[in-house]
Order: structure tokens, then C-alpha cells, then sequence
């Protein structure tokens, strides 16, 4: 069967995707059917060039596993098809390679191996009604590709011409998408083959069902005759048993009346023995029921002295309980006394306590703040002593400060005079360096006269070398001039002076 299928997931522009794909999976059932998948599910098609649209289309849906037919990588195809439609085909494929493409861009948070797993179940929450699940299938075109190969679309007008398929959840608030899946129809030799494979089906299945039938066609030929025999035997079984039955009736009928004389000879029998009996207890049990009827009075005397008795034992009884009930209450006041006697006693052992407490505690306050008026007498006696030892420090730093500043002069003016003295250094320098150009230009020209020029110019290369290290000599005196300086900044200046102390 053809595996063409559109890989892109980019919407048409006409329907720009929201992007809460994956936001929640489907409730999980207890048993979800095994791949591949092949159920009938209601979509509502949609066909946008014709305004049309079939609600609630009983589509068949197949969800396989399978390899990818260009890169031979493990792939997730989805198929719909029309059982009223013959050339109604649909395809969806995306192999391994491709799917993190899918999984970004709709947003998903299963990996490949879980991808055909939650569009089953999607699939099954769709068949459920109850669930609030529903997909629609959006027709945007109606030509198929080139052949049944797998494609990615990547242009918007490849999309355009395909189908979507959105799989959504009614909730109160709004439909809220889950998965879409851009469907490529079926081209011509796709459906070809789609048909062809499915002629062959009806073929296979034709063939196994008329095999079936023949079979079928044996085995009741054989049950019939099979039949016909038992029907003779269960005829002669009832003759039997008709027969058998009549016999049996007869030898229960004459074992009835035998059966019924001796028992009426028996009760007969026992009749007369029951009469001598009854005569006999009579005259025994009347001579015992007088003098029960004798012991009967002497109870019934005894049982009204014993009523006498327990009456007057009760009255005695609910005096007895009227004076506990009185004591009860009296030891129950005399017991709440005590209890607020025992809670006053406890309360003014706290209060007492709490007392004491306070006590140590004042005490203690009073020990730490003599401590402390102690220690403010010596801290201010230091402090005093610190302030005088302070304005003798001060006017020792006024005193350094105007030695510094007067040192600082000087050497800003030693500072000018090196300036100057590299100034005309380096002018001298690069006189000699020009001489020396000169000097080696002739002596390139003039080879007479080398070694005269060499001593020459070793002179010079001398007095160049003596001028350098003159002038290195005065940078480095420049640069210690300032460090000098910051050398006789005083540890700890008071802020009116350090503003004086700055290098320039």
C-alpha cells in the first residue's frame, strides 16, 4: 500500500496553529488496543475550496509502525480512509529522523518510541463521547503527489494543498487543540494501490469465506443425517419409555393400596392402645393435680407475704438513696472548696515565686549598671587622655605637611628641569639618528672610505647609547619623583590637609 504522507507541520496561511500543542495528554485507559491500530472513528471532514462539511464521518483509521522508505529509519504512519468513498485516502508519515522537527514545533513532550502510543490513545478518546475529544480532518486541496513516496513539505503553497487533521478537546472555555497532523491525499497510484490491496483483501476474504461455507455446507450435511439418526432413536427411546412408564404406573398403583391397608390396620391398632393409655394417666394425674392445687394456694399465700416485704424493703430502699444523694452533694461542695482552696495556695506560691524572681533580677541590673557607670568613668578618662595625645599628633603632621609641601616644590621644579633635559635629548637623538641614516647611506656609496665612516659612526652609535641611557636615567627619575612624594604622605591625614598632599 502507498506510504505517501506530508512531513511538513507548517499551518496554511489561511489557519495559523495555536500553540498549546501537548499541553495535556489524554486520561490513560485501563486497556489501550496494540499497533498497528485499525478502528473506525467519527471525524468531521471539512472541505474548504467547497464549503461543504460531513459531521461525525465514519472514517477508518490506521496507526502502523514501519520503515521510513527513503532513509530506512523507524516511522509512525497514519492512514484514513472512506468505506462509502472508495477514492477517499489520506496518509501521514514521520519517520525518526524527522520527528524532533514535530516535536518542536507542536510542542510535545513524548519522545519517538511513546508518539504512535498517544495518537491511539487520541484515536480512542475520540470514540468516546463522553470525553469531549473530537478530531476534524480540513481539506484544502484535492490533488495528490507524485507517487507514494514519503515527502516533506517545505513551502506554505505544498501545505495549502494538503489536508490537516486536528485532533481537539471541548472544555467550557474553548476547543483546546492537542495534535495536528498535515495529511497528504492520495495521489493516483496511490489509490490505485490502496484499492488494488484492498480488492485483493475482498478477494482473500471472499475465497476464505466461500471455503468456509463449503465447509460449513459438509459439516451441516453430516449434522443432518447425524440428526435424522437420532430422531429414529429418541422416537424409539419414547415408545420405551411410554411403555416402561405404564409398567411402572400399574406396580405403583397395587404397591399404593397394600401400602394403604396396612396402614389403616395399623392406625386402627394404635387407636385402641391410645385410649387404654389415656384412661389409665387420667385416673393417675388426678389424684397429683389436687395436691398441686393444694401447693398452688400455700405459693400464691407465701408470694403475696413476699410482695408485703419487697414493697416495704423498696421504701426503705429510696430513703436510704435520698439521704446518699444528699451526702454526695455535700462531699461534692466540700471537694470543690478544697480544689479552690489547693488553686489559691498554688496561685500565691506562683505570685511569690515571681516575686522573688524579679528580686535576683533587680539585684542583678543593679550589679551590671554599676559595672557599666564604672566602666564610662574609665572609658571617658581614656578617651581624654586619647584627644590630647590626638592634637599633639595633629600639630606634629602640620609641622611634616609644610616640610612636604616645601620638599614638593623642589622637586616639581627638579621635574621641570629634567623635562627639559629630555627635551633636548631627544631632539639631540633624533639629530644623530638622521646623521646616522646619512652616515650609513654613504657609506654604501662610499666604500673607500668604510672604515673612517665605521669608526665614525661607532662614535656616534656610542653617544646615541650614552644619550638613551641619560634619558632613561631622567624617566626614571620622573616616574620615582611622584612615589617620592607619596612617600612622605603622612599615615592617617585629617581630611582639610589631604587635598593639599594630591600629585598632580
Amino acid at each position: 500500500m502507498a506510504a505517501a504522507a506530508e512531513m511538513d507541520t507548517t499551518a496554511p496561511p489561511s489557519d495559523s496553529l495555536p500553540r498549546v500543542m501537548g499541553a495535556r495528554a489524554p486520561s490513560v485507559r485501563p486497556e489501550t488496543p496494540r499497533l498497528p491500530y485499525a478502528e473506525r472513528v467519527p471525524v468531521t471532514v471539512r472541505n474548504v475550496r467547497t464549503g461543504t462539511e460531513r459531521e461525525a464521518a465514519s472514517l477508518f483509521v490506521q496507526v502502523r509502525l514501519g520503515s521510513a522508505v527513503v532513509s530506512r529509519l523507524r516511522s509512525v504512519s497514519v492512514q484514513l480512509t472512506d468505506a462509502d468513498d472508495p477514492f477517499f485516502l489520506y496518509q501521514f508519515e514521520v519517520s525518526e529522523e524527522d520527528y524532533p522537527r514535530l516535536k518542536a514545533e507542536q510542542s510535545l513532550f513524548v519522545d519517538f518510541a511513546q508518539f504512535p502510543r498517544l495518537i491511539v490513545d487520541y484515536f480512542e478518546q475520540c470514540r468516546q463521547a463522553s470525553s469531549g475529544f473530537h478530531a476534524t480532518l480540513t481539506e484544502y486541496g484535492s490533488d495528490g503527489g507524485d507517487g507514494g513516496v514519503a515527502e516533506t513539505a517545505t513551502t506554505a503553497a505544498a501545505a495549502a494543498a494538503s489536508g490537516k487533521l486536528c485532533i481537539c478537546e471541548t472544555t467550557r472555555f474553548r476547543n483546546l487543540p492537542h495534535l495536528c497532523l498535515h495529511m497528504a491525499p492520495g495521489s493516483d497510484t496511490a489509490v490505485k494501490r490502496y484499492l488494488a490491496a484492498r480488492w485483493q483483501e475482498a478477494a482473500r476474504r471472499n475465497a476464505e469465506l466461500e471455503a468456509a461455507l463449503e465447509e460449513a455446507q459438509s459439516r451441516f450435511a453430516e449434522r443432518t443425517c447425524r440428526m435424522e439418526q437420532l430422531a429414529a432413536q429418541v422416537a424409539q427411546l419414547q415408545s420405551e419409555r411410554v411403555q416402561a412408564t405404564n409398567e411402572l404406573r400399574a406396580q405403583h398403583q397395587a404397591a399404593l393400596t397394600e401400602a394403604r391397608e396396612r396402614a389403616l390396620q395399623t392406625l386402627m391398632e394404635k387407636q385402641n392402645e391410645w385410649q387404654q393409655e389415656r384412661r389409665a394417666l387420667e385416673e393417675r394425674y388426678g389424684g397429683e393435680q389436687r395436691a398441686s392445687t393444694e401447693r398452688l394456694e400455700r405459693a400464691e399465700a407465701d408470694v403475696r407475704r413476699l410482695m408485703q416485704e419487697r414493697y416495704a424493703s423498696e421504701a426503705q430502699i429510696r430513703q436510704l438513696e435520698t439521704r446518699l444523694a444528699a451526702e454526695r452533694s455535700e462531699c461534692e461542695a466540700l471537694r470543690r472548696e478544697l480544689d479552690k482552696a489547693r488553686e489559691e495556695q498554688r496561685e500565691i506560691a506562683r505570685q511569690q515565686h515571681q516575686l522573688q524572681r524579679q528580686v535576683d533580677a533587680a539585684g542583678v541590673e543593679r550589679q551590671s549598671l554599676e559595672r557599666a557607670l564604672a566602666d564610662k568613668d574609665a572609658w571617658m578618662e581614656r578617651m581624654r587622655q586619647m584627644l590630647e595625645s590626638a592634637t599633639a599628633q595633629k600639630q606634629t603632621l602640620e609641622q611634616t605637611l609644610l616640610a612636604q609641601r616645601e620638599a614638593r616644590a623642589r622637586l616639581e621644579r627638579q621635574l621641570e628641569a629634567a623635562a627639559v633635559e629630555i627635551e633636548r635629548g631627544n631632539a639631540m637623538l633624533e639629530r644623530l639618528q638622521s646623521a646616522l641614516r646619512e652616515a650609513k647611506a654613504k657609506a654604501r656609496l662610499k666604500a673607500a672610505v668604510a672604515e673612517q665612516q665605521e669608526a665614525v659612526l661607532r662614535e656616534r652609535q656610542r653617544q646615541v647609547e650614552q644619550l638613551r641611557e641619560q634619558a632613561a636615567l631622567w624617566q626614571r627619575s620622573m616616574r620615582q619623583a611622584p612615589e617620592t612624594l607619596g612617600g612622605f604622605t603622612p599615615a592617617s591625614p585629617t581630611p582639610s590637609s589631604s587635598s593639599h598632599l594630591a600629585v598632580p
